[in-house]
């Protein structure tokens, strides 16, 4: 049986174990979970989270009897995230933090040498924080086992981006990128950020796949994808999630398609949404 483990330090529950068996994907519940059906029954109750002893010998049991598929841990603090990885001996295949704002390295550099984790998630965290990306970009120049990174939403500036996107030159393992804009970059824009992922195809020897959720481009962002895309041709799968492109870059979308549908089993996803070309709205950070 393998389990994913919910680690909710918000609103006091302690952790929530979940029983996701063979019948639901663990992809699903990692998007669902807070809507789980009523026939996915929480194991919570087999314990008193109150009782801290008690809390790490049923842990400790868990890690024994049972595969962890995922870790989600709900925080502000990166040192409880560290904490908590460290009761649990380490991982799981799939981890997911959400909500962090600080301390990032405390739990990062424990993740460096770990050969456990392939998907790694920041979800609403505020990495232009104490060192976030930095440390991100750190941690990356040593674990050569994580196969997809995931920044949803996640404050950050464009040249601490960068910096992450030099330490991926070195990185044999990430596969796949998936990316959704902040929604205030103060004097950053959405093609800023559509550059800068120019610059980590252009560098990346292994990334083959990128997912970009609800950005907004002009002419300017996508001239400059679409350059990458064709001298790299390395991306086998694209997929723009709600973005909008201004009509006059719309023929710089259909070079990339045309690059990516000439790869083997290159495939994109998507489709972008049309917006007219304004100079005082081009390139814009999009509100959501």
């Amino acid at each position: 049986m393998s389990y994913t483990l919910i680690f909710n330090f918000f609103d006091n529950t302690g952790i929530v174990i979940l029983d996701i068996n063979c019948t639901t994907p663990t992809w699903n519940l990692l998007k669902t979970h807070s809507h789980l059906p009523k026939h996915k029954k929480t194991l919570s109750d087999m314990v008193d989270f109150a009782n801290r002893e008690q809390q790490i010998k049923f842990l400790a049991l868990i890690r024994e009897q049972t595969q962890i598929e995922a870790i989600i841990i709900n925080t502000q603090f990166g040192d409880k995230i560290a904490d908590t990885l460290r009761e649990i001996g380490g991982g799981a295949p799939m981890l997911v933090i959400q909500g962090c704002k600080g301390k990032f390295e405390d739990f990062l550099s424990l993740i460096a040498n770990n050969q456990t984790i392939r998907f790694l998630s920041f979800k609403n965290c505020t990495l232009n924080n104490d060192n976030g990306i930095q440390s991100i970009a750190a941690m990356m120049r040593s674990n050569d086992h994580i196969k997809t990174l995931e920044i949803f939403n996640c404050d950050f500036r464009i040249s601490e981006f960068q910096e992450l996107a030099a330490a991926l030159k070195d990185n044999h393992s990430l596969h796949e990128l998936s990316l959704l804009p902040p929604k205030d970059m103060e004097d950053d824009t959405d093609n800023d950020i559509l550059k800068a992922i120019a610059e980590v195809l252009q560098i990346h020897p292994c990334l083959k796949s990128l997912t970009v959720h609800r950005g907004e481009f002009s002419s300017e962002g996508m001239k400059a994808f679409a350059t990458v895309i064709e001298e790299r041709r390395t991306l086998k799968f694209l997929f723009f999630d709600r973005c909008k492109i201004e009509r006059d870059a719309m023929i710089f979308w259909e070079k990339i398609q045309d690059t990516i549908s000439k790869l083997a089993h290159g495939e994109i996803a998507g489709k972008p949404i049309v917006t007219e070309s304004s100079s005082t709205t081009a390139g814009k950070s999009c509100s959501w």
